[in-house]
């Protein structure tokens, strides 16, 4: 498993002795945060894919409040192009944003190397998971399948948002804002642009529980399981 929120689901077909959870990514701290003060940087991490995420609403809410996203927001696609999940149309509207002057970034490629991910990463603030949590009646992110969305926050101790009903790590709940629509969101991101030390707890608190996923207390829990 990537992590122990399937564990009750699975221990309903094998028994627990025979689950072991080994994380996604680990926290690494010579990824150093590269965020400023001079911009909001939202990361969205992962291949754009229109069937585990919802850019579309996360692009409506960015037109919504003009005078926030084309001069104190920076939204970054960071993740290559899924044509075959119609990421090509993500990418389209992500062009047509930035020529519309929002701070939108992109990457025209199918696949983002790890080293450039991981630079772009450490210069965001917070880390958006706008996942679908039903993908589909087979589908339920916590249930049938996990992602690594919020291994990409303990990779370098960033906060998050994700949305409600999405089974969040224990070890996060105190740096992961839940969102239930993208009104909530847009609110959620204003008020963090707007109260710079409630940003600053939060990335305090990202950067404690991050410490949960040293490589030295993963390996503790591997041999002592």
């Amino acid at each position: 498993m990537l992590n122990g929120n399937l564990r009750n689901e699975l221990e309903r077909f094998t028994s627990s002795k025979n689950i072991e959870e080994i994380p996604f990514s680990i926290y690494q701290p010579k990824l150093v945060d590269k965020s400023t003060t001079d911009v909001f940087r939202i990361c969205v991490p992962g291949m754009l894919s229109v069937s585990r995420r919802d850019y579309f609403s996360l692009f409506k809410m960015m037109r919504e409040y003009p005078e926030i996203y084309k001069t104190r927001v920076i939204v970054d696609l960071l993740g290559g192009v899924n044509a075959s999940e119609s990421g090509d149309k993500v990418l389209a509207e992500a062009k047509q944003l930035a020529v519309e002057g929002y701070k939108v970034l992109y990457y025209d490629k199918n696949l983002v190397a790890i080293d450039e991910f991981d630079e772009e990463l450490s210069k965001s603030d917070i880390v958006l998971g706008n996942m679908h949590v039903v993908m589909n009646e087979f589908n339920i992110y916590g249930k049938s399948k996990d992602s690594g969305i919020m291994y990409t926050m303990v990779k370098t101790a960033k906060p998050g948002f994700l949305p409600k009903g999405y089974s969040i790590l224990p070890e996060l709940k105190d740096s992961t804002l839940i969102f239930d629509t993208y009104e909530d969101l847009g609110q959620s991101i204003k008020n963090l642009i707007d109260d710079k030390d409630k940003l600053a707890l939060l990335k305090q608190k990202a950067k404690v529980n991050s410490g949960h996923f040293s490589p030295e207390k993963v390996y503790n829990r591997l041999i002592n399981n």
